[in-house]
């Protein structure tokens, strides 16, 4: 069940093609801002930095808006499951995201697979490959330099923090998924799209 579960979410989810992407959305209401805040975040990526935009098509040709209770990759669909696409901040967040997931995507093709002793390690280096993208964001900025220092002082803090966080720890992300999937099968899965019976 669980490789064929992802197959099952994309067949009730209405479906959007980007230049080589496949973007699905489980929920209507929200689809067509999802579908244009991930348009502009690959833009973004394609225009700041086309050597990540490469890697990011063929490592993660699927994003999905799922809302399992964490942003994350999913190995057997290729896919970047979103659970978060808004965010406040005017440096490409969204997109830096996506490029981290991304390099989860690329790191396993090379194999290098996420495990509880390479969990750190695996998720540093995806960490400074979202950092590194959001700082040529703010570089490629119309902005002041001082504005651009302050911005880049954010984003070394920010990741700073997440680096003593340990948010990524196995336990922590399997167990805010499962809640999160039991709240959207229990409320949601069977009113999106719903099939008419025969």
């Amino acid at each position: 069940m669980q490789k064929h579960y992802h197959k099952v979410m994309f067949s009730i989810s209405e479906k959007r093609m980007f230049d080589g992407f496949t973007l699905y959305c489980m929920f209507q209401e929200q689809s067509k801002d999802f579908f244009k805040e991930t348009v502009d975040a690959l833009t973004l990526i394609k225009k700041v930095d086309p050597r990540r935009y490469a890697r990011t098509k063929k490592s993660l040709p699927i994003i999905a808006y799922v809302k399992q209770g964490i942003n994350c990759y999913n190995p057997t669909a290729k896919a970047f499951y979103v659970d978060e696409f808004r965010y406040p901040d005017q440096y490409g967040a969204y997109a830096g995201l996506i490029v981290h997931e991304a390099t989860h995507g690329y790191l396993r093709e090379r194999r290098f697979e996420l495990t509880l002793e390479t969990q750190k390690q695996h998720e540093f280096i995806c960490l400074d490959e979202q950092s590194r993208f959001m700082k040529r964001v703010i570089e490629d900025m119309d902005a002041s330099n001082e504005e651009k220092r302050e911005f880049l002082e954010d984003v070394t803090k920010r990741f700073g923090g997440l680096r003593k966080s340990e948010w990524y720890a196995l336990g922590k992300t399997r167990a805010a998924k499962l809640v999160r999937l039991h709240q959207v099968l229990r409320e949601e899965l069977f009113s999106v799209n719903p099939k008419k019976p025969a």
